[in-house]
């Protein structure tokens, strides 16, 4: 049964989804805004979508280590494998590969602008090289590739019976173990969640 953890971390994950979807909205909505253009809204869409989906993910594998009874597999266990087999595979690719080309455009616009106050030339080849339509394309790219590729992973080793597929960090979140690796494995499920959601 559900406990006061659990609890808990629904009704935070719940705000931190809320205040992050309203923040999502501002942005997509703003997005020809010239002042936020220069901070990438796409691929700002794209990395607090991740965080949301992130947060929804490592809500489902918290609330299954906190009211799971080691030994027993019950269908909400199974659905938070699929959780922690989504987070590593889907979500996590999507705030690395979107941080990254975010990070990487904005340096870029700014050495971009120093050049041009030292120079009093425009580089115009610096920027259309890390224009936000073509880094959201390969973002896209790249996030499919490495799901497609982690997806091909994971039903190889399940055909092989290779159990060591679930050593996996995030995957390994939502197993039942017993003893005190059952007790190592439920405080980095509590840390992981609690530092994802307040962030």
């Amino acid at each position: 049964s559900i406990n006061a953890a659990s609890i808990i971390a629904i009704v935070i994950a719940a705000l931190a989804v809320i205040g992050l979807s309203i923040l999502n909205y501002l942005v997509f909505s703003r997005r020809n805004n010239q002042a936020l253009k220069i901070k990438s809204p796409f691929l700002l869409t794209v990395f607090l979508s991740a965080d949301i989906l992130s947060i929804i993910l490592l809500t489902i594998v918290y609330v299954s280590a906190e009211v799971s009874v080691p030994g027993v597999e019950s269908l909400f266990s199974k659905v938070a494998k699929v959780a922690g087999y989504f987070l590593v595979c889907f979500a996590e690719p999507m705030l690395i590969v979107s941080y990254t080309l975010r990070f990487l455009r904005i340096k870029r616009i700014f050495d971009a602008q120093q050049k041009y106050f030292e120079t009093g030339l425009r580089p115009s080849e610096m920027i259309k090289k890390y224009s936000e339509n073509r880094l959201t394309i390969i973002a896209v790219s790249v996030i499919s590739v490495v799901a497609l590729i982690y997806m091909a992973i994971g039903v190889v080793s399940w055909a092989l019976n290779a159990a060591d597929y679930g050593i996996l960090p995030s995957y390994a979140l939502s197993l039942s173990t017993t003893g005190t690796e059952d007790e190592a494995n439920h405080m980095y499920v509590s840390l992981i969640f609690f530092v994802v959601t307040t962030l």
